[in-house]
């Protein structure tokens, strides 16, 4: 804690902070000479508000008690309060500058419903937490009781307070006052953000930095959902006088984690926005490598919920219900992270369940049950309509269907056709790498349950041998079927 600051010196710092003429011979004179009640009373609340500052123990008022500001004593800020939902800007007794919002009525959200509402208490409370552990910085949020009767707020009371994280001499710039809000795609923006700063008087070091934490926090956004990727949501703060420039805290959780906005804004990267998109990308630079390895699957969500369980003024807990939303919610956005930092994770686990799979069956003596190609796009397991042991099929049939159907589910899972009716044109070529592979596969007796209940399992690598090659003989058709049309319309011309 600082120095206490004397009475004089608190009268005149909330002179400079409310942009009012106030001295304590102001006051004075407002006390015991002016007739006007409201002078009077005004008067009196400084005086208040000075005691109350002397008794207070922690930075922010709003970490000392639960204040419910329909009855605490506060000053108005003659400031913009920029937002949809932002009411006001207002002082207390601390002279630290605080934003009141009022909670996004549920009608602002898709699919909304009670929980979903009460959820953006619980992201003002968890996600500010989350992104700290990230190693960024975040506003902070308290929950204070507001009344307005011009309110759209519906269910509640309760209202949003952020303080005001700008330290003296600083100013904060939206990134759309700097770039617009029609740019979405973070290329074009980080191009555009190193353009705009390349000769300012920051250092280098500091203007990389910059953009690092840029592109974390936009990362950042992808990982909670957030559906409110707006420039008007992300800013810069600007010390001139001390040449320095950085990343403003993240703010504004309203629509993440599961709350969706009517109006959805999401940035993009190559005209995609989820995160596997961005992830790829950017894993190619080592710092951003390390900061997924380190800090995002690193993170303990079990570790800041405990923390968020502590009873802390103006701060509500977190339910049972969200606690286990958040858990599940960020493990999925861990395991999509691993799987774009291995890809053969991914790949390797689709294979190996298959042969777990098969493996259970056999060790159950079930029904032998294989792989078979879904119109959608999927597998699945089917089951003949005869027990295995009456079936007088060859081994290297049975494991002809099993390449077969492994190859149209790797074409098209992989995206190298556009339909099902493309992957039928590439049939006779999916048939004729199926039987090769399957005859010498069969001498070694790689995956297969056979009528004996023998096991044979085979090995993701031999697998994608097998696509590799398949995908040779398509490029290979593919040029056949140029050159014969480049003929066929040669003769035609």
């Amino acid at each position: 804690m600082e120095k206490k600051l004397t009475l004089e010196e608190y009268i005149q710092k909330l002179s400079n902070i409310l942009k009012q003429e106030i001295t304590i011979d102001t006051i004075k004179e407002d006390l015991f000479n002016n007739t006007n009640p409201s002078k009077r009373e005004a008067a009196k609340q400084k005086i208040e508000a000075y005691k109350k500052y002397c008794n207070l123990t922690k930075e922010s008022a709003f970490d000392e008690k639960d204040i419910n500001l329909s009855k605490e004593l506060y000053f108005t800020q003659n400031r913009n309060a920029i937002g949809s939902f932002a009411d006001f800007w207002f002082i207390l007794y601390d002279l630290k500058s605080y934003l009141l919002k009022e909670i996004i009525p549920d009608r602002f959200i898709k699919n909304s419903n009670d929980s979903k509402h009460n959820r953006i208490i619980s992201n003002s409370i968890v996600i500010p937490e989350v992104i700290e552990a990230l190693g960024l910085k975040s506003a902070k949020y308290y929950i204070t009781n507001y009344w307005d009767d011009n309110a759209d707020n519906l269910y509640t009371n309760l209202y949003l307070v952020t303080p005001n994280f700008l330290q003296e001499g600083e100013e904060l710039y939206n990134v759309n006052d700097i770039i617009g809000l029609e740019v979405t795609d973070v290329i074009d923006l980080e191009n555009k953000l190193r353009e705009y700063y390349k000769y300012s008087p920051f250092s280098n070091e500091q203007k990389e930095n910059l953009i690092k934490q840029f592109i974390k926090a936009i990362v950042v956004n992808k990982i909670i959902d957030n559906t409110d990727e707006t420039n008007e949501n992300m800013s810069i703060i600007v010390n001139n006088e001390k040449k320095t420039v950085k990343l403003s805290p993240l703010y504004d959780y309203d629509f993440c984690c599961g709350n969706q906005s009517y109006k959805d804004s999401k940035r993009t990267i190559n005209g995609k926005s989820n995160l596997p998109d961005f992830i790829n990308y950017y894993k190619k630079y080592p710092w951003f490598e390390q900061w997924l390895k380190e800090k995002v699957l690193t993170l303990d969500i079990d570790k800041i919920l405990s923390k968020c369980d502590k009873k802390e003024p103006n701060k509500p807990t977190i339910t049972d219900e969200h606690k286990r939303f958040y858990k599940s919610f960020f493990d999925q956005k861990k395991k999509i992270i691993k799987e774009c930092l291995s890809p053969e994770i991914k790949g390797t686990n689709k294979i190996l369940d298959y042969e777990q799979m098969l493996e259970q069956l056999n060790k159950n003596q079930e029904l032998f049950a294989y792989l078979n190609y879904h119109s959608t796009g999927g597998m699945i397991f089917q089951r003949p309509a005869i027990k295995t042991e009456k079936l007088d099929v060859p081994q290297e049939q049975i494991l002809e269907k099993e390449l077969f159907n492994y190859l149209c589910d790797r074409i098209y899972c992989d995206k190298k056709v556009s339909a099902v009716k493309q992957l039928l044109e590439y049939s006779t070529t999916i048939k004729m790498v199926s039987e090769e592979c399957a005859k010498v596969f069969s001498k070694f007796g790689n995956k297969i349950v056979d009528p004996d209940g023998e096991q044979y399992q085979i090995k993701a690598r031999l697998l994608n041998y097998v696509y590799i090659e398949f995908m040779e003989k398509v490029e290979s058709l593919k040029k056949a079927n140029t050159r014969e049309k480049s003929k066929e319309d040669y003769e035609n011309r």
